[in-house]
């Protein structure tokens, strides 16, 4: 019985992986739209979108049962069955509101989200000949280094890039915050009271002027499809500064 409902749950797992979806803000207007159209007089407007959108992660009240559950998180101190991680808005900088995310300078951040799956234990890569060879290397690099911590294997990979070669080049260099992926700490969601989903920050610290730029988000963990129809398992946005 214990063997067959551990078979189950492993199978429950995988099968939620392919579920994943991400979610890119700030978000335009128009629903219809995945394009941030944005310069010094817009600039305000976006980063507003972004505060208000972190304004829930600032305050625990904003969310029933999550200032009674929050406890601090590392890859060394994983949460209880009912507490939940804290994710504090002010340890993305320089993507805060106080630096108006960037946008004001054109350093633009945008913050990924991934829509967890309820029940979902991600499964992990766990030696870099584990990667998929369609990971970018810029992320394997990254991941080279960051797991010399071996706990950091535990980590859904994230990496934002251009959609095509001259996308990849307009675009630039990019930074993502905290780190470029989402803890396993995070993980599972069960229904925990004031649970919220993980986020991280990518800042561009100097995107090409005056050209939309396509970008797209990929998440990165053993199951995880990539489907751009769906969406599953990748954003999109496209960005333009004038």
């Amino acid at each position: 019985m214990r063997c067959s409902l551990a078979i189950y749950l492993s199978l429950l797992a995988f099968s939620c992986a392919n579920q994943i979806k991400l979610k890119i803000h700030p978000t335009p207007d128009d629903p219809q739209s995945s394009l941030v159209w944005y310069n010094q007089s817009t600039s305000d407007k976006w980063s507003q979108k972004l505060d208000n959108f972190l304004e829930v992660y600032r305050t625990p009240l904003l969310t029933e049962g999550r200032e009674e559950t929050l406890v601090s998180c590392s890859y060394e101190k994983y949460p209880s069955s009912n507490s939940v991680c804290n994710i504090r808005p002010e340890d993305f900088k320089p993507c805060t509101a106080s630096n108006f995310f960037g946008y004001k300078k054109g350093s633009p951040c945008i913050f990924i989200e991934l829509e967890n799956v309820l029940g979902w234990k991600p499964r992990y890569f766990s030696s870099m000949k584990s990667l998929p060879k369609g990971m970018p290397q810029a992320l394997k690099d990254q991941i080279d280094d960051l797991t010399a911590n071996v706990k950091m294997w535990e980590t859904i990979w994230v990496a934002c890039e251009g959609l095509t070669p001259a996308d990849k080049e307009f675009i630039g260099s990019t930074v993502a915050i905290p780190q470029p992926g989402f803890p396993g700490y995070f993980f599972p969601y069960i229904g925990q009271k004031g649970y919220l989903n993980p986020i991280i920050a990518v800042q561009l610290e100097r995107p090409q002027v005056g050209v939309i730029i396509n970008i797209v988000c990929k998440a990165w963990a053993p199951g995880i499809v990539h489907n751009a129809n769906k969406p599953l398992g990748m954003a999109m946005v496209e960005l333009l500064f004038d």
